[in-house]
């Protein structure tokens, strides 16, 4: 991972810092402020001398700083990662990625979500995903590819279970088969068109594929579950503790799950967000 170029950094620091601006005022709120301060800088020249000018200045100034101090205001789930990290990415892609990935597994520690993986796997793991609402991390996923180079061959996830019930937990995980069935379709890649036909296809025809009985082996235990067969994939579930438990693999693969004791086995410079 090459370092950028020194000219390039104060235009990507600004960048971070204007994406993360949580104020972000109407122009003519600097007409206003700027208004103002030719008032007050009339007054302090006909009174005291000053620059007529020299208000309107500082006036403006100070509202720019201030809007702009607002990227480093803390608002619950406006940004999963520090300030810090994205300014160290900046300066040292391979360091801030490496702190990136650090700060997204301890957040998921101190959420208490727990997190599966494929017992004595012989390929490369890591992080696929995670996500939540605000603060909360409600799901992590873990990918599990034959080298590093590679896409994610198997996946587990383990998601909070909210209470919606199993049928929204069904259409969320036949969701993530979508993308594999559509692979297998003739489309235009060019064209919006088509591809829209074919999800709308892939949509349809899962809907109509049943979901069968079936287990999970979690930490030397057998769990009941449920399973839905697509185009040479399963996605097979269960719920323990709280939580839902998913595999997303190819057909005929038998896996067993174990809790992860090490997560800082899925932390890697290179890992994708």
């Amino acid at each position: 991972m090459e370092p950028p170029r020194w000219w390039s950094i104060p235009a990507r620091i600004w960048r971070v810092l204007k994406r993360r601006q949580g104020i972000r005022p109407a122009p003519i709120l600097y007409l206003v402020v700027a208004a103002a301060g030719v008032l007050i800088g009339g007054i302090l020249q006909l009174t005291l001398g000053i620059w007529w000018w020299l208000p309107p200045l500082i006036l403006l100034a100070a509202a720019w700083l201030f809007f702009l101090s607002s990227a480093w205001w803390h608002r619950p789930g406006s940004h999963p990662i520090s300030l810090g990290t994205e300014l160290l990415q900046v300066w040292n892609p391979e360091k801030g990625l490496r702190a990136r990935n650090q700060e997204e597994m301890q957040r998921i520690r101190i959420s208490g979500l727990p997190m599966f993986e494929i017992v004595d796997w012989p390929g490369t793991k890591r992080l696929g995903g995670w996500g939540g609402d605000g603060d909360r991390v409600s799901h992590v996923t873990l990918a599990f590819a034959e080298r590093p180079e590679s896409p994610g061959l198997v996946s587990v996830r383990t998601t909070v279970d909210d209470g919606s019930g199993v049928d929204r937990v069904r259409e969320n995980l036949a969701g993530e088969l979508r993308s594999i069935p559509i692979q297998n379709e003739t489309v235009d890649p060019t064209d919006p068109a088509t591809i829209h036909e074919a999800h709308l296809r892939v949509v349809a025809r899962l809907h109509t594929l049943p979901w069968t009985p079936a287990t999970v082996r979690l930490d030397g235990e057998t769990h009941e579950g449920w399973q839905l067969r697509a185009d040479n994939h399963t996605i097979t579930y269960t719920l323990v503790d709280g939580f839902w438990v998913s595999i997303t693999a190819p057909q005929d693969q038998t896996i067993a799950l174990r809790t992860v004791t090490t997560p800082a086995d899925y932390l890697h410079p290179d890992l994708p967000r």
